[in-house]
């Protein structure tokens, strides 16, 4: 993930009721659980048309470092 920095903890999260929800976290150099996130979300953004997505850093004031919509996928920040 681009704008990350090596073990940097990253999290999922979800915006489907006005609120951003961790899903879960992450490492940022971790390349297969970044790639199961990127894939599993863009299915369920795909399936789900009107929730948001979006992978941010892990800290009490979160930096989004990318959005997933169902028509484009992952688009980096």
């Amino acid at each position: 993930m681009s704008h990350a920095q090596p073990n940097q903890a990253l999290r999922l999260e979800l915006n489907n009721t006005g609120a951003w929800k961790v899903i879960l976290r992450f490492l940022a150099d971790d390349a297969h659980a970044t790639g199961v996130v990127q894939e599993s979300t863009y299915q369920l953004a795909r399936l789900d048309t009107k929730s948001k997505w979006r992978i941010s850093t892990d800290e009490a004031q979160p930096k989004a470092l990318a959005y997933c919509t169902h028509d484009q996928g992952w688009i980096k920040t």
